[in-house]
C-alpha cells in the first residue's frame, strides 16, 4: 500500500530508536489480540481502532515540517491504544494489551543496579521519593529472581508504588460511558439506500465501495475506488491516459460527495454532531493492476508514480479532501 501525502509520526522506543508509526502493523497486532480475547470474528474492529489511533496522533501531533516530524514516546502510544480499547467497551482486551506491553517489553533490558537512574530519567519523581520507589522496584524484581527488567515493567511498577504512596488506586481504568445495547454501527446498505438514482450505479456496479462505520470507535467514511470498474462501465479502451478518465472521475466524485452528505445526515440523527463533517479515507484498491493493464505502465516505479497521480486527481474532484489517501 502506498500512502500519499503522509505526515509521519515517529514513535520513540525505550532503547532510543525512532520508527514511523505503522497503522497496518498495529492493526495486525490488534487482530491477534481481539481474536484471542473476544467472542467475535469481526476483526474490522482492529482496523477501526488502528485508524482511530492514527487520526488522533495526526490531529494532536501533526507537523508540516517533513524533515523533523514529531516524535512521541511508545508509552504515550500504548496509553492511547488502551484508552481507545477501554472507551470502546473492550476492557479485557485493553488489560491484555497492557499486560503484553509490560511483560514482553522490548529487546532492551535494564540492569537492576541502573533502575534508579532509569526512573530518574523517565519518571517525574525526585529525592527521597525516588529512592523509596526505586528500592521497591529493585526488591520486587529480585524477589522473582530477575537480574534485569524491561523498561515498561520498571515504569509500571514505579507508577504503581507511586500511586499507592499517594493513596490512589493504581491502574484505575474508567468504566466506558456508553450504552452497550445501543447500536453504534452504520451498515453500507443504510447509506447506499439513500443515494439518488443517477449516482446509484457507482455502488451497484461496485465502482465505489464503502465499509461499515463504527460510530463508537472510528466514525469515518472508508471509500474504495475500483478503477477497473470504471473502465468496464464506461467501455474504455486501453491504453488509457489520465485525461481519458477525467469525465468519469467528475461523475463518480459527485456520487462520493452525495454519500458524504448522507453520512453527515445520519451522524446528526445518531447524535454524532462532533464528527460532522465526516472524515474520508480514500483508497484506490486496484491501482497497480489498472496502471499496468490499462495504462501501459510496465515497471513498478511507473505504476506507483501513475497510481499516486490518479489518486490525487480523483481526490481533487471531491468537495472534501480526504483525511487519508492510499492506493494498492
Amino acid at each position: 500500500m502506498i500512502r500519499i501525502g503522509e505526515h509521519s509520526i515517529l514513535i520513540l522506543s525505550p532503547d532510543g530508536r525512532a520508527v514511523p508509526f505503522d497503522q497496518m502493523e498495529l492493526q495486525r497486532r490488534l487482530e491477534k489480540l481481539l481474536a484471542a480475547h473476544l467472542d467475535t470474528k469481526e476483526l474490522s474492529i482492529a482496523r477501526d481502532i488502528a485508524g482511530a489511533t492514527e487520526m488522533i496522533l495526526l490531529n494532536k501531533f501533526r507537523s508540516e515540517d517533513r524533515e523533523h516530524p514529531p516524535c512521541i514516546k511508545s508509552e504515550v502510544l500504548d496509553d492511547l491504544i488502551c484508552r481507545i480499547l477501554t472507551g470502546a467497551g473492550f476492557r479485557k482486551a485493553a488489560e491484555e494489551y497492557r499486560r503484553e506491553v509490560v511483560v514482553n517489553g522490548g529487546l532492551v533490558r535494564i540492569p537492576l543496579d541502573r533502575i534508579r537512574c532509569f526512573l530518574e530519567e523517565n519518571l517525574e519523581v525526585y529525592g527521597d521519593n525516588l529512592d523509596r520507589i526505586a528500592e521497591k522496584v529493585y526488591h520486587t524484581m529480585k524477589s522473582i529472581g530477575a537480574d534485569d527488567s524491561s523498561p515498561q515493567l520498571a515504569l509500571e511498577l514505579a507508577r504503581h508504588f507511586q500511586a499507592v504512596a499517594a493513596g490512589k488506586v493504581a491502574f484505575n481504568i474508567m468504566q466506558p460511558d456508553f450504552d452497550p445495547d445501543k447500536d453504534c454501527t452504520i451498515a453500507p446498505e443504510q447509506l447506499i439506500a439513500r443515494v439518488s438514482p443517477e449516482n446509484r450505479f457507482c455502488f451497484d456496479q461496485r465502482i465505489l465501495m464503502i465499509s461499515k462505520i463504527n460510530l463508537r470507535i472510528f466514525p469515518a467514511l472508508r471509500l474504495e475506488l475500483r478503477l477497473t470498474g470504471i473502465a468496464t462501465h464506461y467501455n474504455l479502451i486501453a491504453p488509457l491516459t489520465e485525461l481519458a478518465l477525467a469525465p468519469a472521475f467528475v461523475q463518480i466524485a459527485k456520487a462520493a460527495d452525495e454519500l458524504c452528505l448522507i453520512t453527515d445526515e445520519i451522524f446528526h440523527q445518531r447524535g454524532n454532531e462532533a464528527d460532522i463533517p465526516v472524515k474520508i479515507l480514500l483508497n484506490l484498491m486496484d491501482a497497480s493492476v489498472f496502471t499496468r493493464d490499462w495504462m501501459g505502465c510496465n515497471s513498478t516505479e511507473a505504476q506507483e508514480r501513475c497510481a499516486v497521480q490518479l489518486c490525487k486527481t480523483f481526490a481533487a474532484e471531491l468537495t472534501r479532501f480526504p483525511f487519508k489517501l492510499t492506493c494498492t
